[in-house]
């Protein structure tokens, strides 16, 4: 039972972690959108690929990788640790 609990515990904070990921990324893009200066010095770059693909989803100015992939990416794992075993999963959906 006592393994259960852990099993628990930890789906729940993968599933904090997830969410803080997508609130995080969702605000700094949005923010990269809505200022003029921001989107045309650094976001418009992702945007030059007329065709949706799977590259074209990183393809992004250094600083926006930072602000909008990296730090969203790892501050969920750095204020709710959830275990290891979700890191490997999430970098495969990712």
């Amino acid at each position: 039972m006592r393994a259960r609990l852990r099993l628990r515990r930890s789906d729940r904070r993968a599933a904090l972690c997830a969410s803080r990921c997508d609130f995080l990324f969702y605000w700094v893009h949005r923010g990269l959108h809505a200022n003029g200066w921001l989107y045309r010095t650094i976001h418009k770059q992702h945007h030059e690929f007329t065709a949706p693909f799977a590259l074209a989803a990183v393809y992004s100015h250094p600083v926006e990788f930072i602000l909008a992939d990296l730090l969203p990416f790892t501050a969920g794992f750095l204020i709710f640790r959830p275990h290891i075993s979700f890191v490997f999963r999430s970098e495969e959906h990712t």
